[in-house]
Order: structure tokens, then sequence, then C-alpha cells
């Protein structure tokens, strides 16, 4: 499987706690690729970004939504324009929206990187992604909040792919 795809950026996309990290994480290395991941990206834009895209970062954590799509793929066009992604990339998350999606193949266009792109969609049950992340053994420890954090995240993506694919 890895030499079809050695040639092409591939993506991860999925609910919190599917396993986008893990898997892409193996298999930047195994391409010899840039993991690139959109949370640390977005996380590292608010703690250290005094600009535009650091203060829409800080605004949608305090707020617990979505970056608007404009704002994302030019936080992705940012990073993806380094000279370490010019021959591809394994990326962990976006595509959160159908507006992403849509325009994420014109922005790699624009930014002169035109490899073929693989999506992995991978789907696991609301409450198996819950127990990943609130209950379960190996949870993310976010403070007393994270329920209510990972409900909306939760409902956010389903709603934006329900309704993309009806």
């Amino acid at each position: 499987m890895v030499e079809e795809i050695e040639n092409q950026s591939v993506a991860f996309i999925g609910p919190e706690g599917s396993g986008k990290t893990t898997i892409a994480k193996r298999l930047s290395l195994e391409l010899n690729k840039p993991y690139i991941t959109t949370g640390d990206i977005i996380r590292d834009l608010a703690a250290n970004d005094q600009g535009r895209l650091g203060i829409a970062c800080r605004e949608m954590f305090s707020a617990h939504r979505y970056l608007d799509w404009q704002t994302l793929l030019k936080i992705l066009a940012n990073r993806l324009s380094k000279a370490d992604s010019a021959k591809g990339f394994v990326l962990d998350g976006g595509f959160r929206t159908l507006e992403e999606t849509q325009q994420f193949k014109d922005m790699l266009l624009g930014i002169d990187r035109n490899l073929p792109l693989t999506v992995v969609h991978l789907r696991i049950p609301a409450w198996m992604s819950f127990e990943r992340l609130v209950w379960g053994p190996n949870a993310r420890k976010r403070g007393a909040t994270r329920q209510v954090v990972w409900a909306a995240d939760c409902q956010n993506f389903i709603i934006n792919w329900a309704s993309a694919l009806v």
C-alpha cells in the first residue's frame, strides 16, 4: 500500500478519537513525509501569533467552534507552502466543513502543490469517541468541560458532513 501512495499527499478526516493522529503519524514515518496537524498549528497560532490569525484561533477556542473555512485554508496554505511539503505531506485533521473540502484542492494548486491527494475518512461510533476522549484509560485530560466540548465537536462534524451527503 505504501508504494501506491508514495507520490501523493494523504489527509485524514474523522471525529475526534477516531485514530487520525495515530495512523497519520505512522504513515508519515513510513512515507518520510511531514506530519502536519491542523490542531497543533491552530494551538500554536493561538498561543504565539498576535496578528489576525492568532486572534481568530483564540476566539475559536473561547467560543468552542470551528474556524471559518477561509481562515483555516489560509493557515494550511501558509504551512503547506513550506519546502518540506513540496513532495507531499500527511495531514491530520481539517475538512470539517463542506466548503473546506471543496476548496482544499484549489488552495493546493494556488501554492503549487499539485500532487494527487488521498483523503481517508475514519468513522467510529460516537460512544467510542466519547470513551476514548473522556473516560477511557488513555483519555485526554482536558478538564471538566471536556464532555461539553466533545459533544459540540461531534455534533458540528456530523451536522456538517450529514448535510453535505444528502
